[in-house]
This record gives structure tokens, C-alpha cells and sequence, in this order.
């Protein structure tokens, strides 16, 4: 990073001193097509899959008809059901593969598909029919917008010099109790650096939390260790960042416990938790702010939700894609 002139002579740099072979510009990397677009307002990263995309329409006998316009049905969530009908050693085996194509899907090139694919990963060891049509819906979709990807397009441009500062911003989100087989509520949020998104996850919770507040502020100190995992990255580059970072949740609730000292005894039992957030917000290191729920965009990490809400969200993740809808603004 730095001066196109000084990155040119530290290429040469290495070239003399290893035998190695300059292969230009990043074209592809651990299976993902990445395209570059250099404009006057910056640089523009597109991140997609198109083989292994294909590999879905090629390996899955998936059922015709229209395809759906989310990843999955608004509300699903999957459990195991009792009475349900298991897979086949054949059937198991087709979910578990199709499933993994998925998960490295996500993690790639598919933020748009990271919830609904969580939930199939739970029931990799016992797949049952219904997990079998809720894995082809996804692949069905992902079909339907083969083109779609993560778009990372920074805003403004570093022109290397010292003294500029990197913006880091989080939002978190929770689903509380949504299985209602564990009662495990689901923690989601997203890392953007310079208005690009570096970091997303929806992950279900090790613990049972007893109330709402308390699964928020357990999603909102996941985000706060991906935000601060950012942070460090590049101070050790000698990079500067601007400080306070602000951690955005659409739970007052949390919002308020984060910003005060004081416990009462229904959320005494968070305290660990919330001390790590306070103790950020003191040194200086984090801003907590509360953000509406409808402007919350890590809502598509925790739960399944309707297209109006998926399609007002999924754009900061992939940008105005051919298929985003345009005429979608606000949630229906």
C-alpha cells in the first residue's frame, strides 16, 4: 500500500531477490472471479463464484418452476421435526455436499445467502425432507441471480500519504429465542471499513439469553471483536484510524446498558459483556449509538425476511445489482 511508484520498485525489489514470476493484476483467488474497476471516485471489487454457481445447476436435480426472489422463505426457520422424515443415506449426502458448496458460497462471494445457509448447516448430521427443499430453494435462488456477488467499493480514495484516517463503523442485530427447539437466539452484524463491507456473519449463540436486551448486547460485542479484529489490522500496518469507531444497534435497551456504569439486578448476569463495551467506549476505541430497526441493515444476518426488508438491505452488500428492484425503497 502507498505510492504507485514505490509499490512498482518493491515488486522489482522482490523479483531480484526470489525467483518468482510477476502475474499482474488479481484475477482469481481460492476459486473467486474478482474484476477490478479503477475510476476518477475510486476502486470497485466485484467477488463472484460463476463456476461453482454452475456447479449447482450441474450436480442438483432442482425442481422447476419460477424460482424464489429470497434465499429463503420469509419467517423459516428450520428445526428438526418430530415424526419428520429423514434423507436416505443417498439424500443425506446430496444435503451435506450442496450445503457445503453454500457455505463457501457465503463466506465468499454471498452475503446475500449467509442466514438462510446457517440454517441449513445446523442439520448437516440428520437432514430431513423439509431441510432437503429449504437447501434447493437457496440453490434455486442463488441460480436466479448467478450474476449477483459482494461488491467492496471503499468511499474516496487514500492517496497513501500519512496522516489519513480509516473509517470503521459496525451494526449489529439478534433474532432472541428463534429456535424454539434450544431457544438460541441468533447474533448478526456487518464491518464496514471506508463504507465497505470487510466482515459479515450470522452465527447462533452459545448460550440461552433470558431477554431481548441481552441477546442484542451479545450480538452488539461480536461486532465490537470483528470491529476491533479491523482496528489492529491496520495499526500494524502503521495505519491510522479514526477514533471513536461507532457500533450501531437497534435496541435501546442494549444502547443504554452500554453507555452507563450502572446494573440493575435483571441484567446483573450481562455484566461481562457489557463491561467489555464500556471499557472500548472509555478508552476511547467506540461509540455505541442506536440506530432504527429499519435502517438496521444487519437485520438480513439474523433472520428470513421478506423481500421488501431483503431488497432495501441486500444492496449495501452486493450494490444496485440487475436485480435489485429499484421501485423497493422502504420494507413492505
Amino acid at each position: 500500500m502507498g505510492y504507485p511508484e514505490d509499490v512498482d520498485q518493491f515488486r522489482k525489489d522482490i523479483e531480484a531477490g526470489f525467483k518468482c514470476k510477476f502475474e499482474g493484476p488479481l484475477k482469481e483467488y481460492v476459486g473467486s472471479k474478482i474484476d477490478m474497476t479503477r475510476r476518477k471516485s475510486g476502486t470497485e471489487i466485484k467477488i463472484t463464484q460463476p463456476v461453482l454457481v454452475q456447479s449447482l445447476e450441474d450436480e442438483f436435480n432442482l425442481p422447476e418452476g419460477k424460482p424464489p426472489k429470497v434465499p429463503a422463505t420469509a419467517g423459516q426457520i428450520l428445526i428438526t421435526e418430530p415424526g419428520g422424515v429423514n434423507l436416505d443415506k443417498k439424500g443425506s449426502k446430496t444435503y451435506r455436499s450442496g450445503t457445503a458448496k453454500l457455505m463457501y458460497m457465503m463466506q465468499w462471494s454471498r452475503p446475500d445467502i449467509y442466514n438462510a445457509v446457517r440454517g441449513l448447516a445446523r442439520h448437516m448430521a440428520k437432514p430431513q425432507e423439509r431441510h432437503l427443499k429449504a437447501m434447493q430453494g437457496c440453490m434455486r435462488y442463488v441460480l436466479a441471480t448467478r450474476n449477483r456477488g459482494l461488491l467492496i467499493r471503499p468511499e474516496g480514495t487514500w492517496n497513501g500519504r500519512k496522516g489519513y484516517k480509516f473509517r470503521i463503523h459496525g451494526r449489529s442485530d439478534s433474532d432472541y429465542a428463534a429456535n424454539i427447539q434450544d431457544r438460541r437466539s441468533i447474533s448478526g452484524g456487518r464491518t464496514f471499513l471506508n463504507g465497505a463491507p470487510v466482515v459479515f456473519r450470522s452465527a447462533t449463540q452459545r448460550f440461552v439469553t433470558l431477554s431481548v436486551t441481552e441477546a442484542e448486547t451479545a450480538a452488539g460485542v461480536m461486532v465490537a471483536q470483528d470491529m476491533m479484529y479491523v482496528y489492529r489490522i491496520l495499526t500494524s500496518m502503521g495505519l491510522e484510524v479514526e477514533l471513536p469507531m461507532l457500533l450501531e444497534m437497534d435496541n435501546k435497551g442494549a444502547v443504554d446498558l452500554a453507555n452507563n456504569w450502572s446494573s440493575g439486578g435483571r441484567t446483573r448476569h450481562v455484566d461481562t459483556r457489557n463491561f467489555y463495551l464500556r471499557e472500548l467506549k472509555d478508552e476511547g476505541l467506540l461509540c455505541i449509538e442506536h440506530v432504527p430497526g429499519v435502517d438496521n441493515d444487519a437485520d438480513i444476518f439474523t433472520k428470513n425476511t421478506p423481500y421488501g426488508i431483503f431488497n432495501k438491505h441486500v444492496r449495501q452488500f452486493v450494490g444496485e445489482d440487475e436485480y435489485v428492484d429499484q421501485d423497493t425503497q422502504t420494507p413492505e
